[in-house]
Parts: C-alpha cells; sequence; structure tokens
C-alpha cells in the first residue's frame, strides 16, 4: 500500500502538482504508520524529501528573505558531517554485543542520520518555497490536516471493536497493542501525540476554523483515549503555552472543559470504559512530578535524578553523557550514542538480552548534546533563535514555532521541521500582503 503514496509523489512531481505533495506530507504528519525501508525506516515526508531535491535546487533562491535563517542548516550540516567523519570514520565505536545491522553500527548510522538530516532540511526549504508561491494556502493546510485528524480517529474507534483489520490489511498491526487506539499511526502515543498538536492547532488557528468546539472534543477525546503519557503531557504543555501567550479567557474555559474530560478517562469510578492498565498515570507523575519512587534503583552509583525522568533510551544516553563528561562538550557522533550507551543496560530490562539499544534519545536536547554536545546544542539554538526572531510580530507563526518547540522536547522528529516550516511559509506570505 505503501508504495501506490510513492508513484503518487513521483507522479506529482512530474505534473509540477505541488499541492498533492504538500498533501502527502501532511497526510504523513498524522499517518505515521506509511512507512518505508529505504534509507532505514522513513516516513512519507521523507520520501517526498527526497523526491523534490531538484525542485528545491532550482528555486532555492527564490526565498532571500530567508537567508538570514536559512544559513543555520548550512552550520547544521557541516557540524553532523563533521562528528561523522570524526565518529564513524576514524574513530568508530565498537559494537560489544555483536548482532548490530550495518544501519545501526558506527558508519551505517552515522550515515543514514547525515543523509536524513539533509533530507528534513529539504523538506524545511520545499514547503517554505510553495507556501510562498501560493501553491498551497492557509485554508487547505487546516482542512487537510484536521480531515486527517478526524480519519485517523475514526479508524482508531472502528479498529478498536473489529480485530485491526482495517490497519492490518492495508499497512501493519502489532498484535502487543492490542486493546489500544491507534489510529493510523501504528502505536498509541503516536495516535494521542498527533490528537494533542491537532488540538494546539485548533486553538491558534481559531479564527479560521469553521468547526471550532467538535474539534476541539474531538482532539482532546483523541489524546486521551490513547492512554499515552506523552501525549497527554503534550496536551496541557500545548495549552499552557498558547494560555501564556494569549491570556484570553475563552481559552481556559476549553483549559477547564479539557480538565473535566481528563477527568472521566483517569477516574474509573466515574467512568470505567478504559481500564487504566497501562501505568499512564503513573507515567505522569514520574515525568511531571518527579515520583520516581516506584521501586525502580538507580541503574549506575549515584544516578542523577533528572535522568530517572525519562524512559530507557534517554535515561541511559544522560547515564552515558554523566559518566563520561569528557564527550558533554563535543558529543558522540550522530545519532551513535546508542551504541556506546549500551553498555549501562541493567539486567531488569528487556533489553538486557541482547546486550543493546538501537534507539536513540526522544528528547531535543538529550538528543543534541548526545550527538554533538553543548557545541552542536549552540549552533542549533542560534538557528531557532533566528527563526523566532523572523517571526516575532505574527502571533500565529510564533505559536506553531513554540508548539513545535514543546513537541521537540518530547519528541525530537521531522514534524518540527514540518510545522516549523509552515510557520515560516505562511509568515511570508502575510508579510508579502502587507508590502
Amino acid at each position: 500500500m505503501e508504495y501506490v503514496f510513492l508513484l503518487i509523489a513521483i507522479f506529482s512531481l512530474i505534473k509540477n502538482n505541488h499541492k498533492v505533495l504538500f498533501s502527502l506530507i501532511i497526510i504523513s504528519m498524522v499517518a505515521e504508520v506509511i512507512r518505508f525501508n529505504l534509507v532505514g525506516s522513513m516516513l512519507l515526508s521523507n520520501v517526498v524529501g527526497f523526491i523534490v531535491l531538484p525542485f528545491v535546487i532550482k528555486n532555492w533562491k527564490t526565498i532571500p528573505e530567508m537567508n538570514g535563517v536559512l544559513r543555520g542548516t548550512f552550520f547544521i550540516q557541516i557540524n553532523v558531517f563533521i562528528l561523522f567523519v570524526i565518529f564513524s570514520v576514524f574513530f568508530p565505536w565498537e559494537d560489544l554485543s555483536g548482532y548490530r545491522s550495518w544501519g545501526q553500527q558506527s558508519f551505517g548510522r552515522g550515515f543514514i542520520t547525515l543523509v536524513r538530516i539533509l533530507n528534513e532540511f529539504i523538506l524545511f526549504y520545499y514547503i517554505i518555497i510553495i507556501i510562498k508561491s501560493r501553491k498551497v494556502t492557509l485554508r487547505f493546510f487546516l482542512q487537510l490536516f484536521f480531515f486527517m485528524t478526524l480519519l485517523s480517529f475514526v479508524v482508531a474507534v472502528v479498529d478498536r471493536f473489529i480485530g485491526y483489520k482495517i490497519v492490518d490489511t492495508l499497512f501493519y498491526f502489532r498484535d502487543n497493542l492490542a486493546g489500544r487506539f491507534v489510529g493510523l499511526n501504528g502505536e498509541p502515543k503516536v495516535f494521542g501525540r498527533a490528537n494533542a498538536l491537532a488540538f494546539a492547532v485548533v486553538l491558534i488557528y481559531k479564527s479560521e476554523i469553521k468547526y471550532f468546539v467538535p474539534l476541539v472534543l474531538l482532539t482532546t477525546l483523541g489524546t486521551f483515549i490513547s492512554l499515552s503519557a506523552s501525549s497527554i503531557i503534550l496536551y496541557f504543555a500545548f495549552l499552557f503555552v498558547i494560555i501564556t501567550y494569549r491570556r484570553k479567557n475563552n481559552v481556559v474555559i476549553i483549559m477547564v472543559l479539557s480538565l473535566i474530560m481528563g477527568s472521566l478517562v483517569f477516574i474509573p469510578s466515574v467512568l470505567d470504559l478504559i481500564p487504566n492498565k497501562y501505568g499512564t498515570t503513573d507515567k505522569i507523575k514520574q515525568v511531571v512530578g518527579g515520583d520516581v519512587s516506584s521501586g525502580d534503583e538507580d541503574w549506575v552509583s549515584n544516578e542523577t535524578f533528572i535522568s530517572k525522568r525519562f524512559d530507557i533510551f534517554d535515561r541511559l544516553a544522560l547515564i552515558y553523557l554523566f559518566e563520561n563528561p569528557q564527550y558533554l562538550a563535543f558529543g558522540v557522533g550522530p545519532n551513535l550514542i546508542s551504541i556506546p550507551a549500551s553498555k549501562y543496560i541493567p539486567q531488569n530490562v528487556i533489553y538486557a538480552e541482547e546486550h543493546r539499544i538501537d534507539s536513540v534519545p526522544n528528547n531535543f536536547i538529550n538528543n543534541t548534546i548526545a550527538t554533538g554536545g553543548i557545541l552542536y546544542l549552540l549552533v542549533w539554538s542560534v538557528f531557532l533563535f533566528n527563526i523566532f526572531r523572523f517571526l516575532r510580530n505574527d502571533e500565529n507563526a510564533v505559536l506553531l514555532f513554540f508548539i513545535a518547540m514543546v513537541l521537540n522536547m518530547v519528541f525530537f522528529s521531522t514534524l518540527m521541521y514540518i510545522l516549523c516550516a509552515i510557520a515560516l511559509g505562511f509568515h511570508l506570505v502575510k508579510r508579502i500582503k502587507i508590502e
């Protein structure tokens, strides 16, 4: 099924139909179940990024207003290339487990990361270019995004009660997720995250949306029925950012409504429809309240309180950096932290059998420091600050940028590039109208 989308993307580029190509990117934001095993596991949006490369090369000079911002993409890419040469070519990390595939070893992983970052910046440029050239409009983006959110919600509810036949027939379904709501996202936390993001977009673009209240209710319910701790934390983090920035009473009313709906899900005595058997509330207490007293022992001597708040991939990365502070300045290479950090895997987790982890930290700051140290984090910070400075007089664009940053703190992914590019693109359109 996924290769149908690939053919659509190629045909759309040949026909110069950028509205369809943009649609595939937006679909990918909600339907992460559409994946390709090319340069690692890739989203549909990443595939579009490769396909539109010739277009971006031809048209990148059409956004001269962005030169100050886009210069940062060059410095980030150069930084990653240098890290790749050092830690993947000249001084590669040794795989102590002996079971890693080429793509998980030092050279393969570093090379894939280098290509992926280049791909994500191509996608970043592409979105800005086509929005500025009016090939897509804000109304089109919102309508498609919310339609996909609704479709994923319907699939999640229907599939939950018919044995996941829709997702399993069209794409794939993991049996260990039976009983959860997954929609077009492959797993509950991604389904919940997509709904939390849609909720934030609803609040940001309220004046542009016809069915405001139904969408607030739908995205709120979608977030909570996912029973994903990270998604629920994101939901309230998004809400806090928007309330703080706008300080309007109508948003406070939405927050109260959201709290009531959240209570209905989390208090079985009130609504015993979705049993809380996945440790969701415990995880929220651990991350937000610092409640790490669930019998979890230190994984190393005198483990920091901070590292215990994270899941295993971020936690092991932080443990490695705290135990080997010489790497805090320059990192351990592009997404290579899982190789050296594997030696700190405790015996009481499932990864102990194979003596390795393959995933990298989800948190943007943890991931960035693990990759290139504090220096690399500074390079990224300058780039992001320049984006904020460019958008600072556009309330909606700034809020979408802030939402992308909050999302980054929970899950560093292609979504950050897409959201920032959308904010920049529509801000450029607004500036051109004013001028």
